[in-house]
């Protein structure tokens, strides 16, 4: 049976800590970006695709479609996919490395 349910690019979410408007949220293996603050215990939404400027770690440049990941104890997008760090998604724009931020498409 096939049932079309959502288009899909914004996601339920009930946070079991507080969220605030912007924050990336770590969904399994990719992210999310909170559009509302949104109250633990209480749902909001999470933007699941689109493309977002995002902190991202400095010295390091990042290339148009080249695969970007999560640093969550850093806060920031990084190339390095090592570790439990999930799939933000692909550079949208180039970065030069002295940028401390990234533009990605989620998805």
């Amino acid at each position: 049976m096939r049932t079309y349910v959502e288009i899909g690019g914004r996601m339920d979410y009930t946070p079991t800590e507080d969220v605030s408007v912007d924050d990336v949220v770590v969904l399994g293996g990719r992210i999310g970006v909170a559009t509302t603050d949104i109250p633990a215990g209480k749902m909001g939404v999470l933007a699941v695709v689109g493309v977002f400027r995002l902190p991202a770690v400095t010295g390091t440049a990042f290339a148009p479609g080249e695969a970007l990941y999560w640093d969550a104890s850093a806060g920031s997008l990084t190339r390095d996919g090592t570790g439990n760090k999930p799939l933000a998604g692909y550079a949208w724009t180039p970065k030069v490395a002295s940028a401390n931020f990234g533009e990605v498409k989620i998805d």
